[in-house]
């Protein structure tokens, strides 16, 4: 079997984008152009579109409506309990719903796409996990040697809708063909990161220790980590981290807005990139708001609806 795709092209550029939408409207591919060079700066499994390998490891998985984990099979919001199932080998929920599903194309065109997965219609099997229906819609864009994405969150259920949002991208090492990935610099402007047990964040917000500090960039040959980063940066409303490469003479930049509280860095076992994951709240959310932890949890109104933006650039690097 083999997984059908999307692409989407800027074609003064001449930067590609290829977009499963069978497995969580996964862009698994950005060939970004730069100085007249196509690079890769996604890292998927190479049997991806097989259909046979975890969508949650390859590309840039959405998640929703929960990024990261819940801890075991429940939760409780506004008096009842939602059960939910163990995706983590730790016996937690984890990335939500709509990662592994087949999401709706509903617009297309050469430099841009649209899709949207609604629970009501695309997994009713999963309504009694969640407090309410809903639809998310992404849309890619090329533009140059950057990609554009943006998401709208609308609640189309009857009772409030809470959610937290996340993605999950691998991006490539090292950034030109030939270079040194352990030289490459992973740099984060994170000030605090959450405390955690058993991989759930146990309320505690501590500033970043030495394994932890990338606000001036980490070498990746030194970097094993898997932590939820806090007190972000923002200037002018954007939050910018990035990969660089030194010897390639080349950055990899992800920035996000302030709708975004946390973000997730972690180094894949495989040792062939790096994954900086914006989310909206820290994960485990509904616990910790019980607690009196402000999380970043988004409750909706029926009929409401919220947006959030991330784009990725390559650019060339001086310094």
């Amino acid at each position: 079997m083999s997984i059908d795709y999307i692409s989407i092209r800027d074609e003064e550029s001449g930067s590609e984008a290829r977009i499963a939408p069978a497995m969580g409207f996964n862009c698994f591919s950005f060939r970004a152009m730069l100085a007249g060079d196509s690079h890769e700066t996604l890292w998927s499994h190479p049997d991806f579109l097989s259909g046979e390998q975890k969508p949650s490891r390859s590309g840039i998985p959405i998640l929703f409506p929960f990024a990261g984990r819940i801890r075991g099979t429940h939760f409780d919001f506004q008096g009842r309990r939602y059960a939910l199932e163990v995706g983590d080998d730790f016996g937690n929920a984890i990335h939500g719903f709509v990662l592994n599903r087949p999401w709706r194309v509903i617009q297309q065109g050469a430099d841009e796409a649209t899709a949207e997965f609604q629970a009501a219609l695309d997994a009713p099997d999963t309504l009694d996990r969640w407090p309410s229906d809903y639809r998310i819609r992404a849309t890619y864009r090329v533009a140059g040697a950057r990609l554009e994405s943006s998401f709208e969150f609308t609640n189309t259920g009857e009772r409030p809708l809470p959610y937290w949002f996340g993605t999950h991208p691998y991006f490539r090492l090292p950034l030109a063909v030939g270079a040194d990935r352990g030289a490459c610099l992973t740099q984060v402007p994170a000030a605090e990161y959450w405390e955690l047990a058993g991989m759930l964040p146990t309320g505690r917000e501590l500033p970043v220790d030495a394994s932890r500090d990338l606000r001036a960039g980490a070498r990746f040959g030194e970097l094993k980590i898997d932590d939820v980063l806090c007190g972000l940066d923002f200037e002018r409303g954007q939050c910018a981290a990035s990969v660089i490469d030194h010897q390639a003479r080349r950055r990899l930049t992800i920035r996000f807005g302030q709708e975004f509280c946390a973000c997730v860095v972690f180094t894949p076992p495989h040792g062939e990139a790096v994954c900086i994951e914006p989310y909206t709240s820290v994960s485990n959310a509904f616990e910790l708001e019980a607690q009196g932890h402000k999380t970043g949890l988004t409750i909706l109104a029926p009929g409401q609806s919220r947006t959030a933006s991330i784009d990725m650039e390559l650019a060339s690097a001086t310094h």
